[in-house]
């Protein structure tokens, strides 16, 4: 800077003013020199001339794809996991589903049988049987898969719901033997599964029996869905939007959400208008059927459906002003209980009022869930009363994590991220640092140094 200075210095002394170089000189071309560098050529003034450009923000598409799972969810019940594989079934000696005619029940590792004209197991007739196969199919990557199932005999497939038909092959016919589907699933979940294999007496020849299923993951070959991705146990419904959602930027080696363009719009769009009519047709009616006692003057049951849906979606408690915007005043335009639903949903879904500030502690946690495990918060971390826990269950703290985070379904419950979920929704920067000890060994510097800052560590504590 000061040679710079003293060039320009020289430079005015020599020369300025045009025609009387004498009347600037010494400290006045000093001062002049400072002035010019200043305004002109200094770094700030070089930022004031370039000014910083503003880049949009948004959720990734995976983060959209899980928050919108995660909406769905938050409406049904948390399984416990367990470590079996497989598939619960249950095999019938008719085509009645009787508890008299249960024959057999089992645990079966995969969906891979040809039975031939023989009997699939004892006592049960080879001419007439039926097949149960209940529990769950769990996804380890989101994208666009392909569920083939090959069978010689009717059959029926439900994904997701016990009443969510995928593949509907009731009555065989013709000498089709494989049946495709494809769908859109989201990481993390595990989509409850049923399949009904059924085998009907004839009076023309009696065709073999034979039933197995496979698929075709994103970016991969067709093969037989492999044992550790069945769950033997019921699981709650499931949802995954089915949206084309455009890619997210990755010039930086990771999805940023930076672009909001026409295509973004129309994929939030049709994902908001999508979740707004599984809500009015699956979520609802069993809200309905839980408030019937409740008072409903003036639709308030259906306004405290939509009110919760929504606290979940922005991630925050809607205040009155807000709920009088994004719910009261469109119910009020709608008398039919599902159009208010599409309605209500299809404009908070689309909003951007999710951004507004939070709270410091509840900011900080669903910003940790949405950067870590791309989704909504753990709804058991939005209460307050977890900001006040006065003891900290530490890396090994299992009881804790088994009782309240152990339920969690997602792929990334592993020993001791409960224990970091209970420091992120404390807001607590000592609990944190004591479980960043073992993390450290698998985190590099870069996350390290990122959680620190989200939890206002100053510059001394970092480099410790």
């Amino acid at each position: 800077r000061i040679t710079e200075e003293m060039k320009g210095m020289t430079m005015i002394d020599r020369t300025m003013p045009e025609g009387d170089p004498s009347a600037c000189v010494g400290e006045d071309a000093h001062a002049v020199a400072a002035y010019l560098h200043q305004a002109i050529y200094s770094e700030a003034a070089q930022l004031r001339q370039r000014p910083a450009k503003q880049m949009l923000s948004r959720l990734t598409a995976e983060q959209l794809r899980q928050s919108i799972s995660d909406l769905y969810a938050h409406w049904d019940w948390i399984p416990k996991p367990e470590n079996k594989r497989g598939l619960s079934a249950q095999y019938y000696k008719s085509t009645k589903q009787r508890k008299e005619d249960l024959a057999v029940e089992r645990i079966d590792p995969v969906i891979n049988f040809d039975f031939g004209k023989e009997s699939p197991g004892a006592e049960i007739p080879a001419k007439e049987f039926l097949i149960n196969w209940n529990g769950g199919l769990k996804v380890d990557q989101s994208g666009q898969f392909e569920i083939v199932v090959r069978s010689t005999c009717s059959f029926t497939l439900h994904l997701g719901r016990h009443d969510r038909k995928l593949i509907d092959n009731h009555v065989q016919s013709g000498d089709k033997t494989e049946f495709r589907e494809q769908i859109r699933l989201t990481a993390g979940r595990i989509y409850p599964f049923h399949l009904k294999f059924i085998q009907r007496e004839r009076k023309t020849e009696l065709p073999p029996a034979s039933i197995s299923v496979f698929w075709v993951t994103p970016g991969g070959v067709e093969q037989l869905i492999p044992s550790e991705n069945w769950v033997p146990d019921w699981m709650p419904a499931q949802f995954a939007t089915q949206a084309a959602i455009p890619p997210d930027d990755r010039s930086y080696g990771f999805e940023r959400g930076i672009k909001v363009d026409r295509d973004w719009d129309a994929a939030v769009t049709s994902a908001a208008v999508e979740f707004a009519q599984v809500a009015a047709n699956e979520l609802w009616p069993n809200y309905q059927k839980k408030n019937k006692d409740a008072p409903n003057d003036n639709r308030q049951v259906l306004k405290a459906f939509l009110r919760e849906t929504l606290n979940v979606a922005f991630r925050y408690s809607m205040t009155d002003e807000m709920a009088a915007k994004f719910v009261d005043s469109q119910v009020a335009k709608e008398d039919d209980d599902k159009l208010a639903i599409k309605r209500v949903l299809l404009v908070g879904l689309k909003s951007t009022d999710h951004h507004r500030h939070e709270p410091e502690h509840v900011w900080r946690s669903h910003c940790l869930t949405l950067c870590l495990l791309t989704s909504i918060c753990e709804r058991r971390l939005n209460r307050e009363s977890w900001s006040r826990k006065s003891s900290f269950v530490g890396w090994h703290g299992t009881s804790l994590m088994t009782n309240e985070f152990g339920r969690r379904r997602r792929r990334c419950c592993m020993n001791g991220l409960g224990s970091l979920r209970l420091a992120i929704a404390r807001n607590s920067l000592s609990s944190l640092l004591a479980l960043m000890t073992p993390w450290c060994k698998i985190c590099n510097a870069r996350w390290t140094r990122f959680w620190m800052i989200l939890f206002g560590a100053n510059q001394a504590t970092i480099d410790n």
